[in-house]
């Protein structure tokens, strides 16, 4: 799984990923980005990015997001790609080993959106539920003004969602030094879908930097 860690607080959001990409149809592996702009939008996923049987690209289906407001991605994400992956999930779940199906159920995808609107630094975690025997439905977590948020996903699949009461939890921290770490831990695992290098973005109200990129 990719190793995602965000952290957002009223003066910035930190975004880290790993950059190994692992396709489940040939078994091979590529070096990608995976923050990728949309607008004045970074996303960032977890999950099924490509399964050639079906022609699925997560990577395609992002290209076709609108160039718009935060706002506008938390209707059409759901509605765009989370539909498009369910006939990729049922050709898996038929045809793929125990094993590779496991991996992507109950929770196939996830989305990170990360950047400004309006003046305010937005954080938003969309995720996709797909249970054995039920059907597909997701949740979404905002974090805006005054509502801090971390999110570490690592290996499990599972999202550490976090919100503190203040922005205080934060405090005298290097919030970059945290989300590297965590995804340096899960780069160590040496597991076949997480490898280097870093890539790490902070986003303020001056704009974005990018602190590492391969």
């Amino acid at each position: 799984m990719t190793a995602i860690a965000t952290i957002r607080t009223d003066s910035e959001i930190v975004l880290a990923v790993d950059s190994r990409e692992h396709n489940h149809t040939d078994g091979t592996d590529l070096l990608v980005y995976k923050i990728r702009c949309v607008g004045g939008a970074f996303i960032v996923m977890q999950g099924l990015s490509k399964y050639g049987p079906t022609d699925f690209d997560v990577d395609k289906l992002i290209e076709q997001l609108p160039q718009g407001p935060i706002s506008n991605l938390v209707h059409v994400i759901p509605s765009l790609i989370f539909e498009k992956t369910v006939t990729a999930l049922e050709h898996i779940r038929l045809n793929r080993p125990p094993k590779i199906v496991a991996e992507f159920v109950p929770s196939p995808l996830k989305f990170v959106v990360a950047g400004i609107e309006s003046g305010i630094l937005q954080l938003n975690y969309f995720q996709m539920l797909y249970p054995p025997g039920g059907g597909p439905s997701y949740k979404v977590f905002f974090s805006g003004e005054g509502k801090p948020m971390s999110l570490f996903m690592g290996s499990t699949g599972h999202a550490d969602y976090k919100t503190p009461w203040t922005n205080g939890e934060f405090a005298n921290l290097d919030l970059v030094d945290i989300a590297r770490n965590f995804v340096q831990s899960e780069i160590d695992r040496d597991l076949p879908e997480t490898g280097p290098p870093i890539d790490i973005l902070r986003i303020t109200h001056s704009g974005h930097e990018w602190v590492q990129l391969k």
